[in-house]
């Protein structure tokens, strides 16, 4: 998949094997990580991260058994891993960038992450 490129419904049925009817369940369950966009007939257009969560969420569901509550709070966890990742790759790149030597960089960063 091309990285700009939009997926529908029904390739992303396609994709995961199921029915059109529980993507659009998950999207209203999981609507604080599903996020697609709307063409001009409002069909739903679905992201390559769309995709990834959606596939993340049957994951959870189907194969782990989580229930939607527990999924949830998963994701919600992840979530939270990736904004403190994303903070400190911030950091990191903001030292880097006004000279820092890397290995002490890395050194810093790597151990806030473990």
């Amino acid at each position: 998949m091309q990285q700009d490129k939009f997926l529908t419904i029904n390739e992303i049925t396609e994709i995961l094997s199921v029915p059109a009817s529980t993507v659009r369940f998950w999207e209203s369950e999981f609507k604080e990580f599903l996020h697609p966009s709307r063409d001009s007939r409002n069909r739903r257009l679905y992201s390559k991260n769309d995709l990834s969560t959606l596939r993340w969420i049957r994951q959870l569901l189907d194969t782990e058994k989580y229930t939607l509550a527990g999924a949830r709070q998963k994701l919600n966890g992840s979530a939270s891993r990736r904004n403190e990742v994303a903070t400190v790759l911030q950091s990191a790149l903001f030292e880097l960038e006004h000279g820092a030597p890397i290995r002490t960089v890395v050194d810093k960063y790597v151990a806030r992450l473990v």
